[in-house]
């Protein structure tokens, strides 16, 4: 897949996916972002929370960061979609499967250095949620990842990056929402 079309499934996939409740602005930007011409010199991101049977969320700590979050990366040519590159990146980075929501919870645009650019660059993140039916399956971490945890929501741990306890609230809530299948795209899974 070329980057522009992957650009142009960030679009669409924004424009047909409503904004969480009280995240309207944070689409917005995103949105108005994507209609801009910065986007061609961005780097485009898709990250994944996945969520266990009992709740609990696996967090990794970013070698690179040295924070807490979700795992994911860059957007690969190989990647058909964003749901495919966050299974595809949760699959290399802990060898998980498991069940994507079909719907961003997040979506998130910052600037900073990465290993794909020498200066600090804008990023357009998306999150997904993704659900195991186990609960806190053993992982081992790739070469990227310092260490993976499983947390409960009002155990997190520090320093966590900017903004993840929001998303992991809206992610442990599409677990309420999805105990079983329902509402699960279940053609992607890593």
């Amino acid at each position: 897949m070329r980057q522009a079309d992957q650009w142009e499934f960030a679009v669409a996939l924004l424009d047909s996916t409503p904004a969480p409740e009280g995240r309207e602005s944070t689409w917005g930007s995103a949105r108005g972002f994507l209609e801009s011409d910065g986007r061609h010199d961005a780097h485009l991101v898709a990250s994944v929370l996945v969520v266990d049977a009992s709740g609990m969320v696996l967090l990794a700590r970013h070698r690179r960061y040295e924070q807490w979050g979700p795992l994911g990366g860059h957007v690969d040519a190989v990647d058909a979609s964003l749901l495919e590159a966050a299974a595809r990146e949760l699959f290399e980075e802990t060898s998980l499967a498991a069940r994507f929501v079909s719907r961003p919870v997040e979506v998130n645009l910052s600037t900073y250095s990465c290993r794909r650019a020498d200066a600090p660059t804008a990023h357009l993140d998306v999150c997904f949620v993704a659900l195991t039916d186990d609960t806190a399956p053993a992982l081992v971490a790739s070469g990227e990842i310092c260490e993976l945890g499983w947390f409960a929501p009002d155990a997190l741990p520090t320093p966590l990056v900017a903004g993840v306890a929001d998303v992991i609230a809206m992610a442990t809530a599409a677990r309420g929402r999805h105990p079983s299948t329902d509402g699960i795209d279940s053609s992607v899974t890593s």
